[in-house]
């Protein structure tokens, strides 16, 4: 008996044209949520623009939980396949980590008295 090799994979058009249906509200009741549920399906097959999309929805908790660690997930499967999109927001998450966790450094050390007599 042969397989069919294309059972399960979700057919990317139009699993993408009803996620941004969802997402938009058009022709149905908007729902980030059940967008997201779209989105995932082909992201899950390896599409660069909706591993994006859904990366974006996770970094702005849009009908998912706000989550930097899946957002970041997301970004970096289509930012490895070479999506300057997702490679921006990467970099993005990236500097703004940089930038907390050197605050959050800068708080804590002593600074040198040659910087503080500065201020």
């Amino acid at each position: 008996m042969l397989q069919n090799p294309l059972e399960g994979v979700v057919d990317d058009a139009p699993a993408v044209v009803q996620s941004r249906m969802y997402q938009n509200g058009r022709g149905v009741p908007q729902d980030d949520a059940e967008a997201a549920k779209w989105y995932r399906l082909v992201a899950e097959q390896g599409d660069t623009w909706t591993q994006t999309r859904l990366g974006v929805m996770y970094a702005n908790g849009e009908g998912v939980p706000e989550n930097d660690a899946e957002a970041a997930k997301w970004f970096r499967l289509a930012a490895e396949q070479g999506d300057a999109e997702a490679q921006h927001n990467l970099g993005v998450m990236y500097d703004n980590v940089s930038s907390s966790i050197f605050r959050e450094w800068s708080r804590r050390k002593p600074r040198p008295l040659e910087l503080r007599n500065r201020e």
